[in-house]
């Protein structure tokens, strides 16, 4: 398969802690795969997320 991102995404199984509202509501997530600009990330349930981005903390990893 062609990978067509501009960053090479690391696969990873990272817990994570996403900031999802403009009143600082976090969720519990896991992130599956994570690079420079981007990763994704996966909710035990459904979550209305920002359009357009999010404050994501990955304590293992140190980054956010």
């Amino acid at each position: 398969m062609l990978e067509r991102r501009e960053s090479v995404r690391d696969k990873v199984m990272y817990g994570g802690v996403a900031e999802i509202g403009e009143g600082g509501a976090t969720r519990e997530c896991i992130v599956r795969n994570i690079s420079d600009r981007g990763a994704t990330i996966e909710f035990s349930n459904d979550v209305q997320l920002p359009k357009e981005q999010l404050s994501l903390r990955i304590a293992r990893k140190g980054r956010s």
